[in-house]
């Protein structure tokens, strides 16, 4: 760049020097020109009285004009910019955005980084959570199906032995059934009882006319207790059709039939021999 010489400088400063000098000395002689005399005394105060009516009845001369102003100095131009310099600016300015977009652009990675951990780590602890409520949820799934379980196999087993002891009870009373009929039975009670029904159904039999001498039937006969016979059936028998209606028509009349001295003694399902010649 370029420095104005020394000899236009000078007279610049040389041409201002003297017009401010111009102007104060103007300023000094209206001053001067127009104060007024300082008192020196009674009769210098009567003689500046009489001299100033005087000078007030004089014209006074006219005030000078005041000087023209000099024109300003012409503003220097600035030097034409240095290539070099612009250059070394521009390369600045460039390194120091191209500094400041780097610097942005990290942060926003740190910034997307860290939001990135963020929400993997807020993913791992959804799943680690869930994946412990699903345990948590399997876990007390299985305690229950243990416990139910368990329960059922203790009610099973419980039920087996009830079904058990039922059994041996219902064998026990069974084979105690079965030793006192064959104690009765060897007793004669058994024949007693089946004779008194054969000679109930004999006295309600009302003989056919068709039913010959030496007539003998097999009759199978269905009770229930109290002797209530619920049916009949006429099974081997010597007679005709006419004569098993009359059977089977007596045993329903004799119904109730006789109980048995022992209730062991009574069966649903009798076979009783019809031989009402007998």
């Amino acid at each position: 760049m370029k420095t104005p010489g020394r000899g236009g400088s000078g007279s610049s400063l040389s041409l201002s020097i003297l017009l401010h000098l111009l102007l104060a000395g103007g300023v000094f002689a209206a001053w001067w020109w127009n104060r007024s005399p300082e008192p020196a005394g009674e009769l210098l105060a009567l003689t500046a009285t009489v001299v100033d009516s005087v000078a007030e009845r004089a014209p006074r001369p006219p005030e000078p004009a005041p000087p023209e102003p000099l024109p300003a100095p012409e503003p220097e131009l600035p030097a034409p910019p240095d290539p070099e310099e612009v250059r070394q600016k521009a390369e600045a300015e460039a390194q120091a955005k191209a500094a400041e977009e780097v610097r942005v652009a990290e942060e926003r990675r740190i910034a997307a980084e860290r939001a990135e951990a963020e929400r993997q780590a807020q993913e791992k602890a959804d799943r680690e959570k869930a994946e412990k409520e699903k345990a948590a949820r399997e876990k007390a799934a299985r305690e229950k199906a243990e416990k139910e379980k368990a329960e059922r196999e203790r009610r099973a087993k419980a039920d087996a032995e009830k079904a058990r002891a039922a059994r041996e009870a219902e064998l026990n009373a069974q084979l105690a059934a079965e030793e006192r009929l064959a104690a009765a039975r060897a007793s004669g009670q058994m024949a007693q009882y089946i004779s008194q029904i054969t000679a109930k159904i004999e006295r309600a039999w009302n003989r056919p006319p068709s039913a010959t001498a030496g007539l003998q039937c097999e009759v199978r006969v269905t009770q229930v207790q109290g002797g209530v016979v619920t049916a009949v059936k006429v099974e081997r028998c010597n007679g005709d059709a006419a004569v098993k209606q009359s059977i089977e028509d007596a045993v329903y009349r004799a119904s109730p039939l006789p109980q048995p001295p022992d209730p062991a003694l009574f069966e649903r399902n009798l076979v009783v021999t019809f031989r009402p010649d007998n």
